[in-house]
């Protein structure tokens, strides 16, 4: 409205879901959402911020990750065998604990984590920026986990029945940048990315951003435009036709 005759690109926050179905590979599932939800401890925009699981596989997917976090050693950044550390401020970590007592208070489960304690070793100046890589289980769809962004290390597992409730949960949000879907049937695959809002959705892997290879941005409230390699590139031209 006050920007004038500019062109804008606005990468504005996501809420990625990771859509999991029964006939996925749950061990390589577990290990993408782990990756997804705890690396750089969730402050990514492309971070997998839920994990919506077939009823069927909620509970063997749960103990997957669960054993895959005890690989997420938290502690001082400067220490090589940290893989997890503070969040940037004290006041996102006072909204990721938020979103978690909401969920609890509202019926989910915590397997693991779940506190602002932070590891030995941690300066005492960014103690109070910890909140515990999380676990949670049986997340209710009323949580407000589900559909806002916490840009903190929390795994939020909840269900599904079939592809429309999917679909109907990860569209759910306001945010709409990345996603997720983990199938063996191509079919579903590419109907499920079709049909989920989102600006990116990777098959059978945890989004991710590196060089721009292919054009990065949202839609809904997470943004405007398209950046990339090739994107940023047209994005900087301005086109001219001549008709003869």
């Amino acid at each position: 409205r006050e920007s004038g005759m500019v062109n804008l690109h606005m990468e504005l926050g996501g809420n990625a879901p990771a859509v999991v179905f029964d006939d996925a590979d749950l061990t390589d599932v577990a290990g993408n959402c782990a990756k997804g939800s705890f690396k750089y401890a969730g402050q990514r925009c492309s971070a997998i911020s839920r994990v919506l699981a077939h009823e069927s596989v909620h509970d063997e997917l749960v103990d997957l990750i669960d054993g895959q976090m005890d690989a997420w050693t938290a502690g001082d950044l400067f220490d090589e065998d940290t893989a997890f550390g503070p969040l940037i401020s004290e006041d996102q970590a006072d909204w990721v604990e938020t979103l978690v007592e909401d969920a609890v208070d509202k019926g989910a489960e915590i397997v693991r984590g779940g506190s602002r304690r932070a590891p030995e070793g941690v300066p005492d100046e960014l103690a109070d920026q910890f909140f515990e890589p999380t676990l949670l289980a049986n997340v209710p769809r009323d949580a407000r986990i589900v559909d806002e962004e916490q840009f903190g290390p929390i795994a939020a597992i909840t269900t599904f029945e079939d592809e429309d409730e999917a679909l109907e949960i990860a569209n759910g949000s306001d945010l709409a940048l990345d996603a997720a879907v983990f199938t063996s049937d191509y079919k579903r695959a590419m109907r499920m990315a079709n049909r989920i809002d989102a600006g990116a959705v990777r098959i059978n892997g945890a989004p991710s951003h590196g060089l721009g290879d292919v054009p990065f941005g949202g839609n809904k409230d997470s943004g405007i435009g398209r950046e990339g390699l090739d994107a940023s590139i047209h994005a900087m031209m301005r086109e001219k036709s001549i008709i003869l």
